[in-house]
């Protein structure tokens, strides 16, 4: 194991560039994780990598990269941007989640991950962005759980359902939203 797996616990978990490099989409272990890094330079080159947009909440850290590589089975030069979402725990990354989003586009073949969570949470999205905002908490738990702004608006981090209506409610007391996209 090289100096890049310091700072990873043993246990490590998740998905690295699932559907690009083989083996990334559910790891686990130390030994498995230093297995895909390894089989990174076989299929891309990397040109660029800027992580931007840092936030934690709990042990949770979130960010986005600016990708520029070579994608070496077509040699096309690709420009993308990744979702990473990291669990430290105890001064070591426990879980770590690198997703590219248009590994389709790159490959030609689907993302090995299920899109239906993705497509669901669209559609409640497109509830909210509708104006109906009562069409994106029937799709939410009853003990859903989460951060929304945390930072600018008091009561960003709720434990319920309940806590959630409760700040989506009081939104408009700390900001005026013009347009959402996701």
């Amino acid at each position: 194991l090289t100096s890049m797996n310091w700072g990873v616990h043993d246990n490590i978990s998740g998905s690295v560039l699932g559907g690009l490099i083989p083996g990334g989409e559910n790891y686990s272990g130390k030994e498995e994780f230093a297995a895909i890094m390894e089989k990174m330079p076989q299929f891309m080159e990397v040109k660029k990598f800027a992580p931007r947009g840092w936030h934690a909440v709990n042990d949770d850290v979130l960010f986005n990269v600016d990708w520029e590589f070579v994608w070496l089975p077509t040699g096309e030069t690709i420009e993308t941007t990744a979702l990473v979402r990291k669990v430290v725990r105890d001064g070591m990354i426990c879980e770590k989640y690198h997703c590219v989003c248009n590994v389709e586009e790159i490959t030609g073949e689907p993302a090995p991950h299920d899109p239906l969570p993705v497509q669901r949470v669209q559609e409640l999205l497109a509830e909210y962005g509708a104006g109906r905002p009562e069409g994106y908490l029937a799709g939410c738990s009853d003990n859903f759980s989460g951060s929304v702004l945390d930072g600018l608006i008091p009561g960003a981090i709720f434990s319920s359902k309940e806590g959630f209506g409760k700040l989506m409610g009081d939104m408009s007391q700390y900001m005026y939203v013009t347009r959402f996209e996701p």
